[in-house]
């Protein structure tokens, strides 16, 4: 292999010092330049929150058993394109089936393996993720580029950008200066994402269902669903973005509906199914093909939590509300109705603060399955459409 791996940055965690040092020696032997050493999997958090690695080399037992696959759940975390390497002394077949099939590491290497020398195979490894990603591309990246079309064509349309770590770090009207760019400031070009920002994005993607929802909130709220309800088949077979409002600039609620729905019908780009996902509270002249049938085109209403409470805010738990009071930005109201049968008493929420309300639910509250139980009735919707 000829990659050159002199602008390569590695991060080596292990908690044996001696072993450490004479690791570090080695690479720098083959021509590893950029190595940085934690002693364990939270000295290594540090340094990921400090600093860009294209590979992580992780000894699988230090201060825990399962260090290693600590470092790959931080990687997940942080949403790293970082390669991971599990090195270890305590090679068994199941941590192996564990690190390579479960968790998502790159290899996973013996130190004490009979026949080779465990360094040079590391080296091995190493040259042939990185020979992989640059023929390849970063996945991962390009998946956030489909899953935040709207945000990208609202702040860069017609420019190339570079992604890594699902964040825009560079972009240029001219993609050879923005590749030099990215060499100038030593990120690795071969694991960066470099993409066009056009209406033709559209035509690429590879998604079986795009929904358009009325807000950011409501994005969050159905990303973190899929988390919660273990659907990441439904996280990378669908698209959730508020498109209409920045492709439309204009309007907002179910305005987004209505713009996107315009934009897509305009420059001919529904080549999959898109679903408008509207709020209760929409009424049919409001919904963005006014009851009329287009091909490929689904409007859907959220189901409501209770008669008199609308939007998709309303299917979340009674819980989830009531603790909401506490954080200030939900409000209650009681209201008793008397009639000849007796009195009833009615308790009605209402959300005073969507924003931070969705960054607490999203972010912040450890949240179960049951407070997000509700939301398996719109992923039936979602089913429906991809499996017809």
């Amino acid at each position: 292999m000829s990659l050159d791996i002199s602008n390569v940055h590695l991060l080596l965690v292990e908690d044996n010092p001696r072993y450490l040092e004479r690791l570090e020696k080695r690479l720098r032997k083959y021509g590893y330049q950029h190595i940085k050493t934690a002693l364990n999997a939270d000295a290594a958090r540090q340094e990921l929150e400090k600093s860009h690695f294209d590979v992580i080399v992780a000894d699988m037992r230090m201060e825990k058993d399962d260090s290693g696959f600590e470092i790959i759940d931080i990687v997940k975390e942080f949403h790293l394109s970082s390669i991971v390497i599990i090195l270890t002394a305590n090679d068994t077949v199941e941590d192996c089936r564990k690190a390579l099939k479960g968790k998502g590491a790159w290899d996973y290497i013996s130190k004490t393996m009979a026949n080779a020398d465990s360094m040079e195979e590391l080296h091995k490894s190493v040259q042939e993720a990185l020979e992989y990603f640059n023929r390849w591309g970063n996945v991962q990246d390009k998946t956030w580029i489909n899953e935040n079309i709207g945000y990208l064509l609202n702040n860069y349309r017609n420019q190339f950008v570079a992604v890594l770590n699902n964040k825009v770090i560079e972009s240029d009207s001219d993609k050879s200066e923005l590749e030099k760019r990215i060499i100038d400031k030593k990120l690795p070009l071969f694991l960066t994402v470099i993409e066009k920002i056009d209406d033709e994005l559209f035509k690429q993607l590879s998604a079986k269902l795009i929904i358009f929802v009325e807000g950011p909130t409501d994005v969050s709220y159905i990303r973190t669903a899929f988390k919660l309800l273990g659907r990441d088949d439904l996280s990378e077979n669908v698209i959730v973005d508020n498109i209409g409002n920045r492709i439309g600039d204009q309007g907002g609620g179910h305005g987004n509906l209505k713009n996107g729905f315009n934009f897509l019908k305009e420059k001919r780009l529904i080549t999959g199914n898109v679903l408008f996902l509207a709020d209760q509270d929409v009424s049919d002249k409001d919904l963005p093909n006014n009851g009329k049938n287009f091909e490929n085109l689904y409007v859907r209403r959220v189901p409501q939590y209770s008669d008199n409470d609308k939007g998709i805010e309303w299917l979340f738990s009674k819980d989830i509300f009531e603790e909401g009071i506490l954080q200030g930005f939900v409000t209650k109201t009681i209201t008793t109705k008397i009639s000849k049968a007796g009195s009833e008493s009615r308790e009605t929420y209402k959300i005073t603060d969507k924003i931070r309300f969705c960054e607490w639910i999203c972010h912040q509250r450890e949240n179960t399955q049951a407070d997000f139980e509700r939301f398996k009735d719109v992923f039936k919707i979602f089913d429906d459409i991809i499996s017809g």
